[in-house]
């Protein structure tokens, strides 16, 4: 089953390295740089999974989560 997931890291490394990996495995896969940029995704497209990295600049992995549990 082809799953849409978001992947959200600061660390351009390490994003593009778990991009890649889901990829291989055939899954729609979506980059983002933070937690900002992953909440204006989030009003156009609902993924299957959202991974994030807990410790970013700005708006943690944390505070993320919070603002995705009313939805």
């Amino acid at each position: 089953m082809r799953m849409l997931i978001f992947v959200t890291d600061d660390e351009p490394a390490i994003r593009t390295a778990i991009v890649k990996r889901l990829l291989r495995r055939h899954h729609r896969v979506e980059g983002f740089e933070s937690g900002e940029v992953l909440l204006k995704a989030l009003e156009h497209d609902t993924p299957d999974l959202v991974m994030l990295d807990l410790k970013m600049p700005g708006m943690s992995g944390l505070d993320v989560l919070k603002q995705l549990r009313p939805l």
